[in-house]
């Protein structure tokens, strides 16, 4: 998985995510060279369709063996996002109002038609607004149609508000790192004792 957030040379937050296509060493070298090249091209172009475009050609050009999903969004200071889609599933607006998937058709995955062009959308997230991105294994399921898994997605991230989750997570980490240097110390205690 390709994911990263970067500010541009406008004030504009840049957030990609993305899935390589195979395993291992050939898969990670990818995913560099991707994060690499959509950088790159964000830096030249504003508009997040010619972002993936461009990056789509020099990944067809440079090599035949990357293939991935991408999903390139810009945020503004006032709330508004602008994205495409690379052969990638659609962000999540969770709001007040209810969980959507933001509507756009995905273009070509990149690396697979240097020709490939791509559309853009897009929407607004206000205070206390969310959005989630997310790839297609966490909401594939071979018995199960890719409609019903996303409106399973929506339900739970409805029923389950994000920046709940994302707090919990958040103060369940610092718990665990406090006991873990709790711990640390109480070894170190017990080694420097024992050496005496």
């Amino acid at each position: 998985m390709v994911a990263g957030a970067f500010e541009l040379a406008d004030g504009r937050l840049a957030i990609t995510i993305g899935d390589v296509a195979g395993k291992g060493v050939r898969a990670a070298a990818s995913m560099g060279k991707i994060r690499h090249v959509l950088r790159a091209r964000a830096g030249a172009y504003r508009e997040p369709a010619l972002v993936l475009g461009h990056a789509n050609q020099l990944i067809c050009e440079g090599s035949r063996d990357v293939f991935a999903t991408a999903c390139y969004m810009t945020l503004d200071a006032s709330g508004h996002c602008r994205f495409a889609l690379a052969g990638h599933p659609p962000p999540l607006r969770v709001g007040a109002a209810g969980a959507a998937l933001m509507p756009l058709k995905a273009g070509a995955p990149l690396g697979g038609d240097a020709a490939a062009l791509y559309t853009e959308s897009e929407f607004d997230i206000g205070t206390g607004d969310s959005v989630v991105f997310y790839t297609d294994g966490l909401v594939e399921r071979r018995d199960e149609d890719i409609d019903r898994s996303l409106r399973r997605l929506i339900e739970a991230a409805e029923s389950h508000p994000v920046r709940h989750r994302c707090r919990e997570a958040r103060v369940g980490d610092r718990r665990q790192r406090a006991r873990r240097r709790r711990r640390t110390r109480r070894e170190v205690a017990r080694a420097s004792v024992g050496d005496v």
